[in-house]
């Protein structure tokens, strides 16, 4: 399966200041763009990622983004507190920022959210157990320097959403996606896609998001000692994804589409 090069631009990379003073880039998120339904032709674009992400920050006492350009990666500070907006359900890890209200961009490439994985699309294509799936998002040593360098991880579903899943991290349960796809701290909230051969949208859609990384399990190994820290305990290899249908319950939300009529902050 080939994935279109531009597609990475797609991803920005998450950070927090260090107390050496240093950005240090932990998690994924990307640019999404919706129609404005009032300006035919016109496109409204956002920033999404994880909720969790921006909890961090704000315990961290700031958020920057980084995000590629035409010409290059971009920096910009963002306040956590600012124009971000979560999921109504508080079990759905979700956070959306409109774009104009950290800053004016010329992004060389957004999602669509036209790619979002609907009913509709499930009536017309076979996704299910097995189906190959890929995310792209941050690899913490390897990040980029003059323009951001997301990694391609590919895996398949494990499991359909069905029965809530709790992963014991106080926001559960919730409903998801299980993949079988190695999934690391810098890929939390890292977009996940099945790329479909036919279907409702084919051949305009081809690649559809199904969802993003939400969190992954680890397991202490039998005979380490009790106290070995999490970080390097052993990863399981599966991880749960938050359906992306969620990411346009959002985007419909009447505040939401208000806000983007007077082009403001949801």
């Amino acid at each position: 399966m080939r994935i279109p090069d531009e597609w990475l631009d797609a991803v920005l990379f998450l950070g927090t200041r260090s107390t050496k003073g240093t950005i240090r880039w932990k998690g994924t998120g990307f640019v999404l763009s919706t129609p404005k339904e009032h300006l035919p032709g016109v496109r409204h674009s956002y920033f999404v990622t994880a909720r969790h992400n921006i909890e961090a920050a704000r315990r961290e006492g700031g958020l920057w983004l980084r995000f590629n350009t035409a010409e290059r990666a971009v920096v910009v500070e963002a306040d956590p507190y600012g124009p971000w907006v979560f999921h109504d359900d508080d079990t759905v890890d979700l956070g959306i920022a409109a774009a104009s209200a950290i800053g004016e961009f010329a992004f060389p490439f957004t999602l669509a959210t036209e790619q979002i994985w609907t009913e509709e699309d499930a009536a017309g294509i076979d996704f299910g157990i097995g189906s190959e799936v890929f995310t792209m998002g941050l690899f913490g040593n390897r990040e980029g320097t003059e323009r951001n360098v997301p990694v391609i991880r590919t895996g398949i579903i494990a499991a359909m959403p069905g029965e809530l899943v709790d992963d014991n991290t106080g926001h559960g349960p919730y409903r998801a996606y299980l993949a079988e796809i190695l999934s690391m701290g810098g890929l939390s909230s890292s977009p996940v896609f099945f790329h479909a051969t036919r279907g409702t949208k084919f051949p305009r859609v081809s690649f559809y998001l199904i969802g993003i990384i939400r969190s992954h399990w680890d397991e202490r190994p039998i005979e380490a000692p009790s106290d070995l820290p999490q970080r390097e305990w052993l990863n399981r290899g599966i991880a749960a994804l938050t359906p992306a249908s969620s990411i346009a319950q959002m985007l419909d939300a009447p505040a939401t589409k208000a806000a983007r009529r007077r082009n403001a902050p949801p």
